[in-house]
């Protein structure tokens, strides 16, 4: 095998190499614009759905189901991006009015405090480490995600008492502030 064919199969295999990296890139572009479209379609069914009266109704509990799927993924994927796709107060106290058992569907403002904690997951069929924030509580752990970078400084504050203020939905909360408090005392 000559230089020249050998230089020409290992072009082929670097285009092809790339060719599906941009499939795989673009279908998880295209996936995350298909999730954002839904969300944003089901937020307007929903007001609608408020507005108009029909708040109290299977189908409305079914809309916000689904739209807590699709805003959980969000919260835990793009942290940034889950206070654009928050209901409005108007909306949202329509919904609770109508049934209160709507709360625990939707996100809210707040701030919870607890243990900050890493959880580390392998993937052994990808062949990939997921690092992931938890907040232990005294009702239980909650994901983290945040909105911002904090670098290190997270790393230091591993094992220590902190208070997160962000949006949340029931298990996870997109943290736009962090702030630390006294070490953790564990006893053996």
């Amino acid at each position: 095998m000559t230089l020249f064919s050998k230089f020409l199969r290992a072009a082929v295999a670097g285009a092809l190499a790339l060719s599906c990296l941009n499939f795989v890139s673009g279908a998880r572009a295209q996936g995350a614009a298909a999730r954002v479209t839904a969300l944003d379609q089901v937020n307007a069914r929903i007001a609608a759905a408020a507005r108009g009266g029909a708040a109290s109704s299977g189908e409305t509990r079914a809309m916000l189901s689904e739209r807590y799927a699709q805003l959980e993924k969000v919260f835990r994927a793009t942290p940034a991006e889950a206070r654009s796709y928050a209901l409005d107060a108007g909306t949202r106290n329509a919904l609770l009015n109508a049934d209160a058992g709507y709360a625990a569907l939707l996100e809210r403002d707040g701030t919870q405090t607890g243990e900050l904690a890493l959880v580390i997951g392998d993937d052994f069929t990808g062949k990939t480490a997921m690092q992931h924030y938890m907040l232990h509580t005294m009702t239980g752990d909650l994901a983290l995600s945040f909105t911002t970078d904090h670098g290190a400084s997270l790393d230091r504050m591993l094992h220590h008492q902190v208070t997160v203020s962000g949006l949340g939905l029931a298990d996870v909360i997109a943290a736009e502030t962090i702030r630390e408090h006294a070490r953790v005392i564990r006893s053996v």
